[in-house]
């Protein structure tokens, strides 16, 4: 009898231990761990159930095997009490690191490919990024350097802050230029970042390296960490000193430089070194090309985006040949990723002419790591020779470095004013838009609706399908109302389940059909051919009747939501 009774309470808190610890199977992206402790819980309720059939059968236990599973009996409580205590903190620890990794995973992977050697710190000077740059130049592999607050261990004999550390601390400009010298400056194309170039005695032997780093913003617009760049400056210095002869024409080199350091554009980068060049030195045309083609380390296909001498339409009838055909000098350059020096073009049958009066022609292609970012191509009218393709060599590495910085500015700009989820601008965007159309309408007057939208079923869903589904969902609701709306307007993902949109111009009588199309509209959508009937409440306000601060209209708006909320909850 008692053996009877000690294996049923051992089989019943094992059995409950059980389905405690399958509810991390409701965790996303499930851990192999889950599935480990799921087995042993599987083979361990066996086990016992075997052991009761066997007694049930008439068979009874003897004295060892009564103490066996008596220790069986209090080894199942156990288990049932520590699943009862770690299963939610299990749970929260593996959905909590899978939202981290997940809204880290795509600027891990821009900085991780990114061929200019970089490193990211955060808020606690802790280095989280370390990429395959950085570690090819300084020899220090990510593992080494990644979780520790030393990154300086790769540039300097002693501890120090690097540059990334004073943006961070927000360190003065006296401070930057005690450590760093005169040659510290501000970022000509980062805001609030600063740059700095010297040589570094304890790198490889004695390196020059040119610094960048800028600062990293929470949605909020507080500093969360900063990424440092650093290019190795060694060769140009050392040529440098080999053209140091050619003093005119390092020093037009240096006033090109640093006129198109300031370009916050790729458009405007191209544009400005091509009227600079032309100005500067006696040739006949310059123009960059640009390698629009999705994989640019393998692939090639280059468009004219800027020249010194050639107007729109002619880059684009050019463009075109230049894509049919296959041919071009600057076509040869950037697929074979070297330079081409042609004395007489007229000699090359694969020439295509951009500009009339050419005789010579230099192609010197950008190239940022294995990426073909462009071409630099110099025509004039006399022959160019070696220390001309020296200089065009140099001058082709600087825009490399500030064309991928512009990228890189831009992807990191887009990432943190972009739901991940979604792809709709987030809550930060909404507020810069909101700014804006503030200054506008205040301006030059008019009106304007905010619409904000709280979807009601989301628990249901998640709880009936899976958080997967309600992600799924997530996306359909904000594609819907999305194509609801004009082009004209905006709609941002606010928070959780809501979403705010902008409607310019609009009344409340438009806005009321609005509401009655994006409301039909979700209410129709299907996830995998499963109808969710979404809903959503909404609040609506006025600009300028609910007042004149957007702020106040988008208050307004949200108060409305939830008294719609409230009155459909009472009825």
């Amino acid at each position: 009898m008692w053996g009877k009774l000690i294996v049923l309470l051992s089989l019943a808190f094992q059995v409950a231990a059980s389905v405690v610890s399958l509810r991390l199977f409701k965790v996303p992206r499930r851990h192999p761990c889950v599935f480990l402790i799921a087995g042993v819980m599987i083979l361990m309720v066996w086990r016992r159930l075997i052991t009761f059939i066997h007694i049930l059968s008439g068979n009874s236990l003897s004295l060892k095997e009564t103490v066996f599973e008596s220790l069986g009996l209090a080894i199942s409580v156990f288990l049932f009490l520590s699943a009862l205590w770690a299963v939610p903190r299990l749970m929260q620890f593996i959905s909590e690191k899978n939202e981290l990794l997940e809204k880290h995973s795509k600027a891990s992977q821009i900085i991780r490919d990114l061929a200019i050697p970089a490193f990211v710190i955060d808020r606690d000077h802790t280095v989280i990024h370390w990429n395959r740059a950085c570690e090819k130049l300084t020899g220090i592999p990510a593992e080494e350097m990644v979780g520790t607050r030393s990154p300086w261990r790769a540039f300097y004999n002693e501890e120090r802050p690097v540059l990334a550390d004073m943006i961070v601390d927000q360190a003065s400009a006296e401070d930057l230029a005690r450590l760093y010298g005169r040659s510290s400056h501000p970022s000509s194309t980062v805001k609030d970042g600063w740059e700095a170039e010297f040589f570094l005695p304890a790198l490889n032997g004695g390196r020059w390296l040119f610094f960048s780093a800028g600062p990293l913003y929470t949605p909020e617009g507080e500093i969360c960490g900063s990424i440092e760049t650093f290019q190795d400056t060694t060769s140009k210095m050392k040529t440098g000193i080999h053209l140091s002869r050619s003093t005119s024409r390092l020093r037009t080199l240096h006033d090109i430089v640093k006129e198109i350091s300031g370009e916050k554009t790729v458009k405007s980068l191209l544009d400005r070194a091509a009227s600079l060049l032309k100005e500067e030195m006696n040739i006949s045309n310059v123009t960059f090309l640009e390698n629009t083609a999705d994989k640019r380390e393998r692939d090639v296909r280059l468009r004219l985006a800027a020249s010194s001498s050639l107007d729109a339409d002619t880059m684009e009838r050019l463009t075109i040949e230049l894509q049919r055909s296959g041919l071009g000098l600057s076509t040869r350059a950037a697929v074979s990723r070297k330079n081409v020096v042609t004395a007489n073009v007229w000699e090359d049958p694969e020439y295509i002419p951009f500009f009339d009066g050419t005789f010579s022609e230099i192609d010197v292609p950008i190239l940022d790591g294995e990426q073909v970012l462009g071409v630099i191509s110099v025509e004039g009218y006399a022959p160019f020779d070696s220390q001309d393709e020296e200089l065009f060599n140099i001058l082709a590495g600087h825009p490399a470095s500030l064309w991928r910085s512009i990228e890189l500015v831009s992807e990191v700009e887009c990432l943190a004013l972009t739901d991940q989820l979604t792809g709709l601008p987030n809550r930060h965007a909404l507020f810069q838009r909101l700014c804006s159309e503030e200054n506008r309408l205040l301006r030059y007057g008019g009106r304007m609706s905010v619409l904000m939208m709280d979807m009601t079923r989301f628990k249901e869903i998640n709880d009936t399908y899976g958080h997967m589904m309600g992600d799924d969902a997530m996306r359909a609701s904000a594609a819907c109302i999305r194509d609801c709306l004009r082009g004209s307007d905006f709609v941002a993902r606010f928070g959780g389940d809501e979403f705010v949109a902008l409607l310019p111009e609009t009344g409340s009588d438009e806005a009321s059909l609005v509401v009655e199309r994006i409301s039909k509209r979700l209410s129709d959508v299907r996830v995998s051919g499963i109808p969710l009937d979404l809903r959503a409440d909404f609040g609506l306000a006025l600009f300028p009747d609910d007042g004149k601060k957007m702020t106040t209209v988008i208050q307004k708006a949200d108060n409305r939501m939830y008294e719609n909320k409230a009155g459909r909850v009472d009825t």
